[in-house]
């Protein structure tokens, strides 16, 4: 299971709603062009898998996650927007919505 410490990629989201997932990840995950992907909206957060995703399967490889990394919801979400922030001041050398 991927750590919660990696560091986060930046994509863009083109005009017509279309996202590139760098190519170390399509390598690293196997996927080629007419991979299907689940998006499941997790608070703020977008979590893809690299198949469609049981509602029930997706909450239990959370909870899983969750466990492994000793974080409740709470801390995870923080962690998360931390992260944002973090990357955001690296990507463009301020905070996320200007701060920082």
């Amino acid at each position: 299971m991927p750590s919660l410490k990696e560091k986060p990629l930046s994509v863009e989201i083109k005009a017509r709603g279309q996202v590139t997932i760098p190519k170390k990840l399509r390598d690293r995950f196997h996927l080629t062009e007419g991979t299907e992907l689940a998006i499941i909206p997790i608070g703020e957060a977008l979590l893809l898998a690299s198949r469609p995703l049981p509602l029930e399967e997706a909450r239990r490889r959370l909870k899983q996650l969750m466990k492994d990394s000793g974080l409740t919801p709470e801390e995870l979400m923080r962690e998360l927007s931390r992260d944002r922030e973090k990357l955001a001041a690296e990507l463009y050398g301020k905070g996320l919505y200007g701060k920082g």
